[in-house]
């Protein structure tokens, strides 16, 4: 008979080694089990709080270790405003959307301007009557948002499923704290007069003279008319169409993207250059440039195409609002406009 074997609670039992002779077992030796590490020298693992995307809930969105419970605004918190976004796509398909929108904005303005007016039996959109002009813009519009929505999506196509706070326009928790859409899209609101005035009045301080040239408001204010359905074509464009097409160029691509290489308030800077400088409007460059680093940073926090979209779409539709109402009154927009005062 082989001796017992007798093991203390928790040891672990090793296997018997082979008897150097007959009748003569060699009991088994027992050794302890391993005890689990200090919780404080323990390999630290990625939770699933962790590993959610920013700005989706669960843990501090900035990485943090303190007990904050991602319930409060935290307005004043710059981690908050500077987590890079990991895209998956590099430098080249970066570039090739930028430059086939772009080349798209140009083509689609050669070929459908054109063609329209033709079907109006016109040479030129100065031929054309207002609610015709109205409703020549809002035609242009619309295939310019397509085009342009066809070619960041079919851009990134390759790369899906996308991170989850790419390109996500979502309409759950708009009133979350901490990266509520519509939260960020009201303080962005309430902020924007104040930037764009601010930027404004810094340019014409540093330049000595009022600002010359066509601003972006000069395109609809000689389209406005007393008609009602100039004014509701005119806001399509501008309040909704544009936004829309804009905020998904730069903000929804071209912001993430550049986190790859720059930091994310750079990218921030960056963006809103090129989004104002996509106007063609020498004179509201500053303010365009200032609202798009205000936007920049409002979709750094809240993670959500629909803030921006939403705070561009009140801004463009507000001002259009206004000089209509203006225009009603009979006040002369160009010369307003042009700083020559109105009446």
């Amino acid at each position: 008979m082989h001796s017992a074997i007798a093991c203390r609670p928790g040891a672990i039992a090793r296997p018997p080694r082979r008897a150097p002779s007959a009748g003569r077992p060699i009991a088994r030796r027992c050794r302890p089990a391993a005890r689990p590490l200090p919780t404080c020298l323990a390999t630290p693992q990625r939770t699933a709080d962790r590993g959610k995307a920013p700005g989706k809930g669960g843990g501090r969105p900035d990485g943090g270790d303190d007990d904050d419970d991602g319930t409060s605004l935290a307005l004043f918190r710059w981690a908050l405003y500077t987590r890079p976004w990991d895209v998956p796509w590099g430098g080249r398909e970066t570039a090739g959307v930028m430059l086939g929108w772009a080349a798209a904005f140009v083509a689609t303005g050669v070929a459908v301007g054109p063609l329209f007016l033709r079907a109006l039996g016109a040479v030129s959109p100065a031929d054309l009557s207002a609610s015709d002009k109205a409703l020549y813009l809002l035609v242009n519009q619309i295939a310019e948002t397509v085009v342009g929505l066809t070619i960041v999506y079919k851009g990134v196509d390759k790369f899906r499923p996308l991170p989850g706070d790419v390109l996500v326009t979502d309409p759950a928790r708009p009133f979350a704290r901490r990266d509520g859409w519509l939260t960020w899209a009201l303080l962005t609101a309430v902020a924007s007069p104040f930037a764009i005035a601010g930027a404004g009045a810094l340019a014409a301080a540093v330049s000595g003279s009022e600002p010359v040239g066509r601003g972006t408001a000069d395109a609809v204010a000689g389209v406005l008319g007393a008609d009602a359905s100039t004014v509701a074509a005119l806001f399509v464009v501008t309040a909704i169409l544009a936004p829309i097409l804009e905020e998904t160029v730069f903000r929804g691509f071209l912001l993430p993207s550049l986190t790859k290489w720059m930091p994310v308030p750079a990218a921030v800077c960056v963006s809103a250059l090129a989004f104002a400088g996509a106007h063609l409007s020498a004179r509201d460059f500053p303010q365009l440039a200032a609202f798009g680093v205000l936007l920049g940073f409002s979709y750094a926090r809240s993670r959500n195409l629909l803030t921006t979209m939403a705070v561009h779409g009140a801004w463009n539709g507000s001002v259009l609002l206004v000089l209509a109402a203006l225009s009603a009154s009979g006040v002369d927009l160009g010369k307003m406009l042009a700083g020559e005062g109105g009446g």
